[in-house]
């Protein structure tokens, strides 16, 4: 297996499994219906993005809910962030994951088989789902060689990584951009936590024929909504309307979650991202969070978790 692949494979890991909300059992493709809804609320018109606050009295944490990436070129007013940022006590990030290049890639060497189709992967698809795929790539012109030799899932992320790279969505904005202008206010960075994410990579190579073509699937969707799509979420964001910024499509959703090992992966990211918000608001003063968005609204996620232990969650609407 070639190195990009093993890249392709662990970064969907990475993205889909911080970037997503502690989830009940829901509808496919209801985007929101796990989400608070009296959190969901729009920043001030143009403010900028939408922040959130966490007090406790003394201290407070705001919040800055934030995309997994950004198209290259989408501006955003960072005066907010900037102002926020003078004399602030810290800037927490989110966890990352983390995996040995070495111990990935020899895996993936030795364990090629449970990746790869035994025919052309088109093949092996259900008509309507083939008659999508085949749609899909001819609208990035791509040839069906570039997928045929491996398993549904394995070709739906790579068909999703093959769009997002026509899109040019950096996957390190807005956070270079917060994290620089943090340096530049010298206000001390940490990340939440660090998590090793090659027994999840172990455990893609148990997944079903049918759990694979749920992720194909979910990337077909996310082509299908088309550029459009994607490009309105993210200038929401910009704006800070949080009702625009959450209809991008999620992508692999049903897939990551039937990874043995993900969903408690998933739960001690919120959990550790709750306890270092709440952890900060020890000190006097004020910290700066950036959360993902869904991470932020989920039932179940950071803020839900924070009201519960009594702490005081303003919304943009009533955030100071």
């Amino acid at each position: 297996m070639k190195p990009r692949l093993v890249v392709i494979l662990a970064a969907a890991l990475v993205l889909a499994g911080l970037a997503a909300p502690v989830r009940a059992a829901a509808p496919p493709g209801d985007l929101e219906a796990n989400l608070v809804e009296e959190l969901v609320v729009n920043g001030a018109p143009s403010g900028g993005p939408a922040w959130w606050t966490v007090s406790n009295g003394t201290s407070k944490v705001y919040i800055l809910g934030a995309p997994s990436g950004l198209p290259k070129g989408q501006a955003w007013s960072t005066q907010r962030l900037e102002f926020r940022l003078k004399g602030a006590n810290a800037l927490i990030l989110p966890p990352t994951a983390r995996a040995n290049p070495v111990k990935a890639l020899a895996f993936f060497l030795f364990n090629r088989k449970p990746f790869q189709s035994k025919g052309p992967m088109e093949d092996s698809l259900p008509p309507a789902l083939r008659a999508r795929f085949v749609a899909a790539r001819a609208s990035l012109g791509k040839a069906a060689d570039r997928y045929a030799k491996w398993k549904a899932g394995v070709a739906g992320l790579m068909i999703g990584r093959d769009f997002r790279d026509g899109l040019r969505i950096s996957f390190k904005q807005p956070d270079d951009t917060i994290t620089g202008l943090a340096d530049r206010a010298r206000v001390p960075t940490r990340k939440v936590a660090s998590y090793d994410v090659l027994p999840l990579l172990k455990n893609m190579a148990n997944l079903s024929q049918a759990t694979h073509e749920a992720c194909l699937a979910d990337s077909l969707t996310e082509i299908e909504a088309g550029r459009g799509r994607v490009l309105a979420a993210a200038a929401g964001w910009a704006r800070g309307d949080v009702r625009a910024a959450l209809t991008a499509e999620r992508g692999f959703d049903r897939c990551i979650a039937q990874v043995p090992g993900m969903q408690a992966y998933i739960d001690r990211s919120v959990a550790d991202t709750s306890n270092a918000i709440a952890g900060a608001l020890a000190k006097p003063g004020k910290t700066i969070a950036v959360v993902p968005l869904r991470v932020l609204l989920a039932q179940g996620g950071v803020l839900d978790r924070l009201r519960a232990r009594g702490l005081k969650v303003e919304t943009p609407a009533s955030a100071s």
